[in-house]
């Protein structure tokens, strides 16, 4: 079990809850094959990349609650809040699974749907579009039936990496473009009675990319990672804050982030690796002023590689090993 590596005034801590074998076949490292519900009630581990295992830390216990079988062509997954419907896209159709009554509702769609997320409210799936011309939209659907409401184009690079991050109060998603070293873009837009529009000024950092890292729990801000500082935006305005260049401030000189965070209710979580990828920590930061807060050891016994850590409800978090998933709390003394 991680342990503190320093001992401030308050000690923070990960308590391993339960552990669960990741399924043959499984590479929970990206986005299409680890996908976490809004308000993080549900986590679901593709494998083979077409079965589909959905867990809940309900009880403290990673329990599955479903598996269902995806269509080979798959290429993104999303999960509703209550665990009971499941989106997912092939390169020509959108599908909208009812679990309880095994209905599958399809339509077709003209162009590539990149990334998916329900809302927080769970009416409204979001997704992400790149039309056959390059461009770039979001695109918002009826989530009871798919029913298509609106759409609205936003920034980025063709046959770059799409991924969504949904408000945690609004009818609001920020979608992240990311072309690798050539830069990210973030933009954000929302679902004004039956009209998509932008809804804040957006993020640019061309030839610096970034990855996003969630909402504050009150919706007033967001948080991105790179491979050396935490940074920081108001919301809606996106006005930059102070980045926290964490090498320097918790003297880890030879560590670099590893380009993820997760953000529980209270805090921000970000691993952090040695020059070979070989020793990893995790690197506590205050949900409020991302001030750091603890540096935790990852044992190797506990996970072996560390692919990341995921958000999931109340300060729970889902680490994806080589082998195995772990659920942990987070928790201070």
């Amino acid at each position: 079990m991680p342990e503190p590596s320093s001992k401030p005034a308050t000690t923070t801590w990960l308590h391993l809850l339960d552990a669960a074998p990741l399924p043959p076949g499984a590479r929970a490292i990206s986005s299409v094959d680890l996908v976490v519900s809004p308000g993080g009630g549900y986590a679901g581990v593709v494998s083979d990349k077409v079965l589909l295992r959905v867990y809940s830390p309900a009880g403290g216990r990673l329990e599955q609650t479903l598996s269902y079988p995806l269509p080979p062509s798959a290429r993104a997954v999303a999960l509703h809040p209550s665990g009971r419907r499941i989106a997912l896209c092939t390169p020509h159709q959108l599908q909208l699974v009812d679990v309880d009554t095994h209905s599958v509702h399809t339509v077709d769609v003209p162009d590539a749907h990149k990334a998916l997320t329900f809302s927080h409210s769970g009416d409204v799936l979001w997704a992400s579009v790149e039309d056959s011309g390059g461009k770039i939209s979001v695109r918002a659907y009826r989530a009871e039936d798919l029913t298509p409401i609106s759409s609205a184009v936003v920034a980025g690079m063709p046959d770059a990496q799409h991924s969504l991050m949904g408000h945690p109060t609004r009818e609001v998603v920020a979608v992240e473009v990311s072309a690798g070293p050539d830069g990210s873009w973030v933009s954000f837009v929302e679902l004004d009675g039956d009209t998509v529009r932008e809804s804040a000024p957006g993020v640019s950092r061309d030839g610096a990319p970034f990855s996003l890292a969630g909402f504050a729990a009150d919706g007033k801000s967001f948080a991105g990672v790179t491979n050396e500082a935490v940074l920081s935006w108001s919301y809606p305005d996106c006005v930059a804050r102070a980045p926290h260049p964490l090498r320097e401030a918790l003297s880890l000189e030879g560590w670099s982030l590893c380009w993820q965070a997760a953000r529980t209710a209270s805090s921000l979580v970000a691993p952090v690796s040695d020059e070979d990828a070989e020793r990893f920590k995790l690197v506590v930061l205050d949900g409020t002023t991302l001030e750091p807060a603890a540096t935790l050891d990852w044992e190797p016994r506990d996970q072996s590689y560390l692919h990341g850590v995921h958000a999931l409800s109340g300060e729970h978090l889902l680490a994806v090993g080589d082998r195995r998933l772990g659920l942990f709390e987070l928790k201070r003394s």
